[in-house]
């Protein structure tokens, strides 16, 4: 489901090779999308599974990181970005400058000629490839195509993750495909060229490679909160949140100190926690549901806005993802931004996990007292004991072992 499709791609101005992109379904793309699009520059591209029966069988290594190894974390020095706000944020401009050691170069405002090598690449992909699909909107709101666009796509059924697997498909086709620019040659063979010259690019150092990988994660700093008299134990608190961990509940010295915390907008059900030294501590997670469920930021503040609008209680025993999530497939029927987040928030649980769909609700195995006699029977120091000296026997093996 998607209300909007951004698609941020990254071009290699002399090779005309789209080297990563990034596709959100936000209503508007911000800071985090363009951070992601460039982390998938930087790290290794992983090859698509196709689902569409057309695609299946056409497999080729259409990204430069996949046809050669050697360009695996390759650096670049500039990247030109337009004026747009998520362009201009702080994080953007600190994580790439400070961090990655990139230089940032925003071009003139009102000028898009400036970018023409991208805006070639628009105009091939939206001519080879979505023009031609049902469901298009066209150029503009007077194209013919646009005609009954909606309908199509209901009644062919588009998905998000469809239209991923095409961009997919398109952007390895266009870097397959030779460029009356490049004197006919494909941008991945001119990549190659320039590898064989000696134009070896920067590789990420381990350093670099970390800082590319955790590109969205962004420091706050907060003080511990709690009381002994009230017997309330170390916490945090952070966007509507209690934050507790194993370390930090049970050591009271931390109250009324500053933490430097670690967080990754994509997943705030837990929380990296550091000391004022930056020393690493723990873990720490969020208290009630937004502890047992992944969800990014933008999801917390639209559970935050729906319980405060319908004057719901802020408690740990509350379910306010859950009831978020009821009331958008109440109004999906009829909305398409509702059945978008519906859609995200379901993305956002699942991420991470490994296979397709969901995972597989543990098994009870049912414990067979018969075998159990018979296990217990393989130890005849036990078999005699009473209860009390089996325990004693027990501490006394679990001392041995610590020894």
């Amino acid at each position: 489901m998607c209300e909007r499709c951004w698609f941020l791609p990254v071009i290699d101005v002399a090779t005309r090779c789209i080297v990563g992109y990034h596709m959100s379904q936000e209503t508007n793309y911000n800071q985090h999308d363009i951070c992601k699009a460039v982390k998938n520059t930087i790290l290794p591209h992983r090859k698509m599974n196709y689902t569409l029966k057309d695609l299946e069988n056409k497999d080729m290594d259409g990204f430069p990181s996949s046809r050669y190894p050697e360009l695996e974390y390759a650096m670049f020095d500039e990247i030109m970005l337009d004026n747009a706000k998520s362009h201009l944020t702080d994080h953007v401009m600190d994580t790439f400058t400070e961090k990655l050691g990139i230089t940032l170069n925003y071009g003139a405002v009102s000028t898009p000629e400036t970018r023409g090598i991208v805006e070639r690449f628009f105009k091939t992909i939206e001519i080879k490839g979505f023009h031609t699909l049902p469901g298009t909107t066209g150029s503009n709101s007077r194209d013919i195509k646009a005609k009954d666009a909606r309908k199509q796509a209901i009644k062919y059924g588009i998905t998000f993750d469809e239209v991923c697997q095409i961009m997919e498909y398109l952007i390895c086709e266009y870097n397959n495909t030779p460029h009356s620019a490049l004197l006919n040659r494909t941008p991945l063979e001119v990549m190659g060229e320039r590898l064989e010259q000696g134009m070896l690019p920067h590789i990420a150092s381990d350093m670099e490679k970390k800082e590319a990988d955790r590109m969205l994660f962004f420091d706050k700093e907060v003080t511990v909160r709690g009381s002994i008299k009230s017997g309330k134990r170390p916490h945090i608190n952070y966007l509507g949140a209690r934050y507790r961990g194993d370390i930090l509940s049970v050591n009271y010295e931390f109250l009324g100190k500053k933490l430097f915390l670690r967080i990754d907008p994509d997943d705030i059900s837990s929380i990296e926690a550091y000391s004022e030294d930056c020393d690493y501590i723990e873990k720490i997670r969020a208290v009630g549901e937004y502890g047992h469920k992944k969800h990014s930021i933008v999801t917390r503040k639209l559970a935050i806005k729906y319980a405060n609008a319908n004057k719901k209680e802020h408690s740990d025993f509350e379910t306010p993802l859950t009831d978020l999530e009821q009331s958008l497939k109440k109004r999906a029927a009829k909305s398409k931004k509702a059945r978008t987040r519906v859609d995200i928030m379901q993305r956002e649980q699942d991420a991470k996990k490994k296979g397709p769909g969901r995972k597989k609700k543990a098994e009870l195995i049912p414990i067979d007292p018969k075998a159990r006699e018979k296990d217990r029977a393989l130890d005849p120091k036990v078999q005699d004991m009473t209860s009390e000296e089996t325990w004693i026997h027990m501490l006394s093996n679990k001392e041995r072992r610590s020894l």
